[in-house]
């Protein structure tokens, strides 16, 4: 597969506070560059959420194509 490519990614986890009584937390899971960008298309996405706890379960070597390789990384850097 000449489209893809390895790139070592953090497997985010983010914790937020749950709607339904039942259930204390939500879980919501990224796969960043760093952990601080998956807390930001995190709060992109549920800006209404409260955050309870973000953490990185390691880092992983991921097959992935170059199109989302470029797209991670250009969200990534600062302007």
């Amino acid at each position: 597969m000449a489209d893809t490519i390895k790139a070592r990614l953090h497997n985010v986890v983010v914790w937020v506070k749950s709607k339904d009584p039942k259930y204390k937390v939500r879980m919501f899971s990224y796969l960043a560059p760093k952990v601080h960008v998956a807390r930001g298309w995190f709060e992109e996405e549920h800006p209404d959420e409260e955050l309870v706890k973000i953490f990185s379960l390691g880092v992983h070597e991921y097959e992935i194509s170059k199109e989302r390789y470029r797209a991670i990384y250009q969200d990534s850097t600062p302007v």
